[in-house]
């Protein structure tokens, strides 16, 4: 899906790449529904807060 909106991105002259190798998708949790459940996923809020502890916030989810 990642793959999908870089390509959108591209098409509709929006997108960012980065020393002409990498490209950024930015504001996921905006452009599909699924982005967001997987941010609220229990395993993955789990995973997070083992991993960053208790009080961590998402600021960005891009890719």
């Amino acid at each position: 899906m990642s793959v999908q909106l870089a390509n959108l991105e591209i098409t509709n002259g929006t997108s960012q790449f980065y020393l002409g190798q990498s490209q950024r998708v930015w504001n996921l949790v905006n452009k599909y529904p699924i982005f967001a459940e997987i941010i609220q996923h229990p395993k993955i809020i789990s995973a997070m807060e083992y991993l960053l502890g208790e009080d961590c916030i998402l600021s960005f989810f891009y890719c």
